[in-house]
């Protein structure tokens, strides 16, 4: 099924994925352009979808090795800031999804680490203000 909105639209693929102005969509959903919400985007993190639960430790080194950078994208000239897959993916690995030309990163699955990293940091800290 094939719908034509200026660019081309796969509306449902073989596979049962949808893609917005691009042939081969890769996901569920395959956007190639900006995304709008006016509500929120909440992903599933119940326990109940979650197995094999191991806490994050020593994270602080691995985030200290992510380099936060501004850039403008290539295709629209819009500017923004962020990470490079291939950076994360040298430290957390099951972030990035994709081949080399092609790469997404799980910016949401950042949080965790992010939270266990300035936990690490405070007690760092607090152990100094306590010598």
């Amino acid at each position: 099924l094939e719908k034509k909105l200026g660019k081309s639209v796969r509306v449902i693929d073989k596979d049962g994925n949808v893609g917005i102005a691009l042939n081969n969509a890769s996901e569920k959903l395959h956007v190639s352009g900006n995304i709008l919400a006016t509500g929120t985007i909440t992903p599933n993190s119940d326990i109940a979808f979650k197995k094999d639960i191991k806490p994050l430790t020593n994270v602080l080194n691995k985030v200290t090795q992510l380099i936060g950078i501004n850039f403008t994208y290539k295709n629209n000239n819009e500017e923004s800031m962020g990470l490079v897959a291939q950076d994360v993916e040298k430290v957390f690995p099951e972030l990035v999804k994709g081949e080399e030309g092609n790469k997404s990163l799980n910016y949401m699955g950042l949080t965790g680490a992010l939270i266990e990293a300035i936990k690490e940091l405070s007690a760092k800290v607090e152990t100094l203000e306590a010598a």
